[in-house]
């Protein structure tokens, strides 16, 4: 509930996909808005747009939506050519740790230890598999 008593409204969270002649005309509505004097988001220009179309006959609404090309529907086709792709953050910091951190010889040690804990002389001791993982790669 608000602060004063009333129940909300549900709100829904939705994405789509437009055009970018079309989007260009949602920041071109903004500023007639704000040379009006007022401040209005995205989200009401689509709103006000929507109770608009809803008082048209529906004559009038299919002659609107009949003007709208059909899109594709889903996400665009990324270009990875003109946009290159960042590695994880966890991949990223654990190469900066190997680059960083010097291999020492109780890492090159547990390296050659056994793997299985029933030969292992210790439970202490971490496997050759994870230790190998924080070995810094020759170059």
């Amino acid at each position: 509930m608000s602060k004063s008593g009333k129940k909300e409204k549900n709100l829904v969270r939705d994405s789509f996909t437009m055009p970018a002649e079309e989007h260009q005309i949602i920041d071109q509505l903004k500023k007639k808005v704000r040379l009006a004097g007022n401040e209005v988001k995205k989200s009401e220009l689509i709103r006000a747009g929507i109770a608009m179309l809803d008082t048209l006959s529906i004559r009038a609404l299919m002659t609107a939506i009949n003007r709208v090309p059909n899109l594709k529907t889903g996400r665009p086709a990324k270009d990875l050519a003109v946009k290159p792709v960042a590695p994880p953050k966890a991949i990223s910091k654990s190469i900066s740790k190997a680059v960083t951190k010097p291999v020492t010889k109780a890492v090159t040690k547990a390296a050659t230890k056994p793997t299985i804990e029933s030969d292992a002389p210790s439970a202490s001791r971490r496997p050759a598999a994870q230790a190998a993982k924080r070995a810094k790669p020759l170059p």
